[in-house]
Order: structure tokens, then sequence, then C-alpha cells
């Protein structure tokens, strides 16, 4: 019997679907994985204290894209995904305002670093690094927009390969610059020559496919994305400033070199985001329809999404919670064994950095976003007072104390707020036992004194047996997972 064509279309569309999102996640951990190896070589070719100095670079530049980024993207593939016929107008609009704020940010990025107190020697690379938010993906630039085309007719292959590139084109500089001695003005440089080539790479892509839009002047839709955009650049502002504030707090209230000892840590720790993001890219359209559709089965799976996540990151948490020291010792040398101190704290926050992605996509697919802005500004708040409080006497330490506390504030606090609380309580409900059972065998291995090796095989085969015979985690349930990571029907 044959397929009506509607069917026949809708196949087509999954099936693409599952390969642009199977295909996008393959290609994003593998560039994660080059990223992470990239910044061991770099922080041990610089040692912690020019290590802290870039990384102190990188990070004032950073809240330099809450300009550039100003939630455009967000609302652009939204709307233009919602109306076809207005997609071209969208996409223009949107990149003319995107010309204006990435202009506005370099000046002003530029001007700032002409304040903040920077050795004399590093200015001129610091105000090179400037350009970054014009062709950096991490900066939220033009190829971040430029990617919208694709990411709307779910072909993000040829982008995430792009991706993959640019950072396996900085990672070769870096090897070849150790012969010659690789100083924080050569990491800039060639970080930039990657980043270029990857936008110019992009830009020629988009134009064969008719994928690159030009900037136009559009009254009416400038206003239309602005208003919407705010409240999005608002939440934005508070998840950086809670998210980033620390490397700068460390380097205002202590030094450089602990600042190096605590990036090198946090850029560990931020590696292993790249599991849930790359998940609630492809789960946060199931939970939207599942909203719609029968909200029983909503909440199912979006509890079903915290305990998949929590089953991936809560072993690694009970091994690095006993072996810090020796996990920093193998990764970046005895150079940087203090790092240790925050490393230990640090990855308990991305237990929240895990659930928090979870909650805050189950809100948008349930139309209650606006509570995203007022947790996020409660955990910036709460993120700034406990550095003040915690850097001068603890350093690194109380850094990273703080930032454990204010991550955990937003699924703390969501479940007094009746309108949300389900979600945050789903969270909860999955949190507890599991961490248990992984900090408990963490603990026996370090007790045992077990090699780190040892270690990570007790601790992760003991976590998913007494998951799997307590009837915690299924073989059903990672099943389930794949099919939400390769967007199948269910």
């Amino acid at each position: 019997m044959m397929n009506s064509p509607h069917t026949t279309s809708e196949k087509s569309d999954l099936g693409r679907i599952g390969r642009s999102t199977s295909t996008m996640f393959t290609f994003r951990l593998l560039s994660q994985g080059v990223t992470f190896i990239t910044l061991v070589v770099l922080a041990q070719a610089l040692g912690p204290h020019d290590y802290g100095q870039y990384s102190y670079i990188l990070g004032f530049l950073v809240f330099f894209t809450l300009v550039v980024s100003f939630g455009i993207n967000e609302i652009v593939i939204r709307d233009a995904s919602a109306s076809p016929a207005e997609r071209l107008g969208f996409l223009s609009s949107g990149l003319f305002l995107k010309v204006v704020f990435t202009s506005l940010a370099t000046i002003m990025a530029g001007a700032g670093f002409f304040i903040i107190d920077l050795p004399l020697e590093l200015r001129g690379y610091a105000l090179l690094s400037c350009l970054m938010l014009i062709t950096s993906y991490s900066f939220h630039s033009f190829r971040t927009y430029l990617e919208i085309p694709f990411q709307i007719d779910y072909r993000m292959e040829l982008p995430s390969a792009i991706f993959l590139v640019v950072r396996t084109l900085f990672l070769i500089f870096i090897i070849v610059g150790l012969h010659q001695g690789v100083t924080i003005g050569y990491a800039i440089i060639t970080g930039l020559v990657s980043e270029t080539a990857g936008l110019l790479l992009l830009i020629f892509l988009a134009r064969r496919r008719d994928y690159l839009p030009r900037p136009s002047w559009d009254r009416e839709k400038f206003t239309y994305i602005i208003k919407q955009s705010w409240p999005v650049a608002i939440a934005g502002t508070f998840i950086m400033v809670y998210t980033k504030i620390d490397i700068l707090f460390l380097q205002w209230l202590r030094n450089s070199t602990e600042v190096g000892y605590y990036a090198v840590s946090m850029r560990l720790v931020d590696a292993l985001a790249i599991v849930p993001t790359v998940f609630m890219t492809a789960a946060l359209p199931l939970f939207s329809r599942s909203f719609r559709e029968d909200v029983g089965l909503f909440f199912r799976r979006v509890r079903l999404s915290f305990r998949l996540l929590l089953a991936v990151i809560l072993p690694i948490v009970g091994v690095i919670a006993f072996y810090s020291v020796e996990v920093i010792r193998l990764l970046y040398g005895e150079d940087y064994a203090p790092s240790a101190a925050a490393l230990q704290i640090l990855i308990f926050a991305e237990i929240f950095v895990y659930g928090g992605l979870v909650f805050d996509n189950s809100l948008v697919a349930c139309g209650k976003q606006r509570f995203t802005g007022l947790l996020a500004a409660l955990m910036a708040l709460s993120n700034i007072i406990l550095n003040l409080i915690f850097i001068p006497q603890y350093g690194i330490a109380g850094a990273a104390w703080a930032t454990v506390v204010s991550y955990g504030l937003g699924l703390t606090i969501a479940v007094f707020i009746p309108t949300i609380r389900g979600q945050s309580l789903s969270f909860w409900r999955e949190f507890f036992i599991p961490l248990a059972i992984a900090i408990g065998l963490g603990g026996i291995a370090k007790a045992l004194h077990f090699p780190l090796a040892a270690a990570c095989l007790l601790t992760a085969g003991g976590f998913y047996s007494a998951l799997h015979f307590t009837g915690i985690l299924r073989i059903a349930h990672v099943r389930q997972m794949v099919k939400i990571i390769t967007n199948r029907q269910e």
C-alpha cells in the first residue's frame, strides 16, 4: 500500500531532522573533545599566571556578547520558522540589527580594555581579541546568526562540521607553536585566525545554498524584534553574570595565578555541559508538543530527562569529588595542583547545570519563560554577593562555593513558586538517591586507595548496577534517550 504524499513528506522531514540532530550531536561531541585537548595543551604551555591573564582577557570580552546577542537569534529562529512567508524579511532585518549591535559591542569592548587593569604589553592583543565578537562562535558572533537558515531547515551537518574544523585548526596552531614557545599573543592571534576561517567558510557555503541574507532596513520588523528580544537579553545578562563573573572577581580581588588555577577547573567542568546542551536541542520540540497534547506526558518526559541526565553526570561527580588532585595532575601537571581545591567543589555545580537546562527548557515549552529571568536575576545577585564574601578569604575555593550555591538556588526557589513547582520537584525527586549512591561509591574507592582508573570503573559500574536493580534506570529509559537525541517518534 502506497503512502500518501503528506505521510511521505512527514517521514522525509523526520528523517532529515534525525540525521541533522544526530550528526550535530556527533560533531559537537568531537569538537568539545578537541577544544578540551586544546585548553589542556594551552594551559600547560602558558603556565598558571599567563593562562590566568589569557582567561581574564577572554572572560572580560565575553560580557560584551550580551550586546552582540541581545536575544536576536532566538526571536528570528522562532518567527522565521513559524512564518515561512516572512522568513527572508526576519532574517534580513535581524542581520541588520546584528551588524549594529556587533559594531557597538566591539567598540565598547575596545574601550573597556583601556579602562581595566591590564599589562601594557597585553593591551594590543586584548584589543585584537575584540574582533572575536565578529568572528567567533563562542562569542555569539555572525557565525551563529548565519547558521539560522541551516537550523530552521534542520541541515546543521555543515555548520557542525565547520565548528569541528575551526577547533581542530586552533589545536594544530597551538601544537605547532609549542616548538617556539606559546605566548598569550600567539594564542589570541591564532584563535582569531581560526575563527575567521570558520566565518569565511560558512559564508561561502551559505551563499552556495542561497542561505545568505542581506541586511535590510524594516522599521516595523526592527521594532518587533527588539520588543520581543529584550526579555531574552535581560535573562541572558543575568545568566552571564552568575556563570562568568567569578573570573573577573578573582582577578580584581586576588591575582592572575589564581585565575589560572580556577580557569582550568572551570573549563574542565564546562566541557561536560555539551551533553545536556545537545540533548535539550533535540528535546525542546518534544517537550513543546507534549505540553500541547498531553500535560501528563509532558511532566513524565521532563522527569525522565532529569533522570537520564543525572545518570550521566553523577558518576563523574562521585569520582572527581574524591580524586580532584589526581585528575588535575593527570591533565595539567603538577604546576596546576592547587586547582584541585576548586575542581572538587565546582563539579557539584554541574549537577545544577544539567538540571537547569532541562528546567529552563521545560518552562519555555509551557510558556512560562518569564520565570527564567526572575530566577536568573536572583542567582546572579547571590553569586556577586557570595563572591565578594568568599573570594577575599578563601580564593578559588570561595569562588567555587559561590558558584555551586548560586547555581542551585534557581531550582530551590522554584519549589516555592506554585506555577513552576512541578518541574522543580521532578528534579529533586530524581536527585537525592542517585547522588548518595555516586558519592558513596566514590568515597569507598578513595577509602580503599583505589587508583583513578579503578575508581572510575568501580563508581560507574556500581552506580549503574544500583540504578538498574532499584528500577531507577532501565534499558528502556536509555532507548528513549536515544530516540529523543535522534528525534525519532516514540
